[in-house]
């Protein structure tokens, strides 16, 4: 149970840490060619919001898919993507039609 904990924690902490490199990847940063000073802290900048950042979504994948199997191990696998098509599809598929549908309003209503 305490290795089950600390990794649940290690994983906690490194979810942080790559969200956080999500939201600096989509920041936007000039390209490394715009960069003509090549001021320090625009090094600095380019290297860990286009390159460092790069690495968070592939493990955020990763991540997922690793407590999505580990959460169900003990279900039979229909079972399991019985109950992940409820809880993430139907929540999808949702608020997409609903986007969807606002975005058809304001279209429709502002020509």
């Amino acid at each position: 149970m305490v290795a089950r904990s600390n990794i649940s924690r290690r994983i906690s902490m490194l979810r942080t840490l790559l969200i956080v490199s999500v939201v600096f990847l989509h920041m936007g940063t000039p390209p490394m060619g715009e960069l003509n000073r090549l001021e320090a802290w625009d090094v600095i900048l380019y290297f860990f919001q286009d390159r460092v950042g790069r690495f968070a979504v592939p493990t955020l994948s990763v991540i997922s898919a690793y407590l999505l199997f580990a959460a169900g191990c003990d279900v039979k696998p229909w079972k399991l993507y019985k109950q992940k098509c409820r809880t993430l599809a139907v929540p999808f598929l949702v608020f997409n039609v609903l986007f969807l549908a606002l975005n058809f309003a304001i279209e429709y209503t502002t020509g």
